[in-house]
């Protein structure tokens, strides 16, 4: 007992521990599941944004510097090459619509003016405007005196193409802080050529490139990453490589992570000790014989499961016992096979479903009718089995009540009501005579009920077991004596 009791017990604890596991796996998967798509969407609505903010700003730009190249005082002054007076009028320009580079540069790529700047203009003169220009429908990035812009251009006409004009505003830290504001990433902007490097980490360029590399390394389960970097493709000026990258802090994400997986660790061990608790008391269950498992078992293998009556075997176990005791009652013992009258035409015009019900139906009238202490099964397919002990003066009677019961009221099914009758062969046993063996008393039943089925069915037949062996021909003459 205690042996089973411990397996029990170990089962229960080894099912619910690896249950718990199973949960703190699939909890971890979903929790970083859901941490990865939540940390995609913000640096995608990251990227979003700054696209959109740079684009609405050079749209702006756009506007005002046709409107500023379209001055007849300023085409004139290019078309003439009058450097001051360009001059002039770019830095006034520049400064009104906020622009950080206002420039004017001749068709064959010559720099001619400038707005004023804080350093010289000689550090613009290895960029290739010629080849930017043939690319001026949309801006890009170019890198001048370790300072990052963004450019593009617009031909000035007068009224044929004089000159082109270059407007650029600066993307500077404070920008960049600006924009970690309001998408919550922290923005990198570095060059693969130069050692230009803008961001708003508190890191230096080499560090970023050891953190760089160190990120496209797959990473081991036991190792986690500070920043999910995403890099923005760029288009640059020439052969400048400029890249932007949007990093998301991992730590906040790491915390929840970890403070979901030390509650469910907590929640776990508390159902492991509980677990230990129910088992115990789960084993001392199950060791019970009287448990509700073990009487289900038993109800299970003596019942039928369609009309819940006892089976054949159950049946003809009790019949068997109370033979045994009805030596010593004064009462004949009355075995008897009744069999529903034309099951299969039920159930080939009402389907099986109706079949079905009629067999539960036909077994719960008889039920309802037998005595509590009588048997009852289900021998098998339309056949039952029933036995009582009567008076010889009660056999008729009880018996006819019983075919009564089934033939005089239709038996419903759905919205149909089906008639049914039953035919019964009884074998009559009595108490001063040896009982015979159980399959002898069957076959005489058995043969009794055909005997009721070929004179029209729906009727009882009586008949008992010979002294000689049987022989159908000896029970139809009694039968019809």
């Amino acid at each position: 007992m205690n042996s089973i009791r411990t397996r029990v017990i170990l089962l229960c604890v080894s099912l619910i521990l690896l249950t718990a596991f199973a949960m703190q796996l699939s909890h971890g998967w979903f929790i970083h599941k859901h941490n990865q798509q939540q940390i995609n969407e913000q640096v995608a609505n990251a990227s979003y944004f700054l696209h959109q903010y740079i684009d609405s700003r050079e749209t702006n730009l756009r506007y005002a510097t046709r409107v500023i190249i379209q001055d007849f005082g300023f085409r004139q002054a290019v078309a003439t090459n009058d450097v001051p007076t360009i001059t002039s009028m770019l830095t006034n320009h520049a400064g009104r619509i906020q622009a950080d580079l206002m420039l004017v540069v001749s068709d064959n790529g010559e720099l001619i003016a400038a707005n004023e700047l804080d350093f010289p203009l000689s550090d613009m003169a290895d960029i290739n405007w010629l080849a930017f220009n043939g690319i001026s429908q949309q801006g890009q990035f170019v890198e001048i005196n370790n300072r990052l812009y963004r450019l593009f251009s617009l031909p000035i006409n007068a009224p044929h193409q004089v000159a082109i004009s270059i407007i650029a505003f600066e993307i500077n830290a404070p920008l960049l802080e600006e924009l970690k504001l309001k998408t919550g990433l922290d923005i990198v902007f570095e060059s693969t050529q130069t050692d230009f490097f803008l961001t708003t980490l508190q890191i230096h360029k080499a560090e970023f490139d050891r953190l760089l590399q160190k990120t496209n390394v797959p990473d081991l389960w036991w190792q986690r990453s500070q920043f999910l970097l995403e890099e923005v493709k760029l288009k640059s000026v020439n052969d400048q490589q400029i890249q932007l990258f949007l990093l998301a802090d991992l730590s906040i994400f790491y915390q929840v992570f970890d403070r979901l997986n030390y509650s469910l660790l907590g929640l776990t061990l508390f159902i492991v000790i509980i677990s230990v608790v129910l088992s115990t008391l789960l084993a001392r269950r199950l060791a019970n014989p009287l448990s509700h498992l073990y009487k289900d078992l038993i109800y299970r293998a003596t019942h039928d499961h369609l009309t819940s009556i006892l089976n054949r075997h159950a049946a003809i176990e009790r019949i068997t016992e109370e033979l045994a005791r009805s030596t010593r009652s004064d009462k004949i013992y009355c075995v008897a096979l009744c069999d529903i009258d034309n099951f299969k035409k039920i159930n080939d015009t009402y389907g099986h479903a109706a079949g079905d019900e009629v067999l539960r139906r036909f077994a719960k009238r008889l039920k309802s009718t037998l005595r509590s202490y009588d048997v009852l099964g289900r021998f098998g397919g339309e056949e039952f089995l029933v036995a009582l002990h009567l008076k010889p003066e009660e056999a008729t009677a009880s018996f006819e009540r019983l075919r009564s019961v089934i033939a005089d009221d239709p038996i419903p099914s759905g919205f149909r009501l089906i008639p049914v009758t039953m035919s019964c062969g009884v074998c009559l046993l009595w108490p001063e005579e040896a009982v015979p063996p159980m399959d002898v008393i069957l076959h005489t039943a058995d043969t009794a009920l055909y005997k009721a089925k070929n004179h029209g069915r729906n009727q009882v037949i009586f008949t008992h077991v010979p002294v000689f062996p049987v022989v159908e021909s000896d029970i139809d003459d009694k039968v019809e004596s």
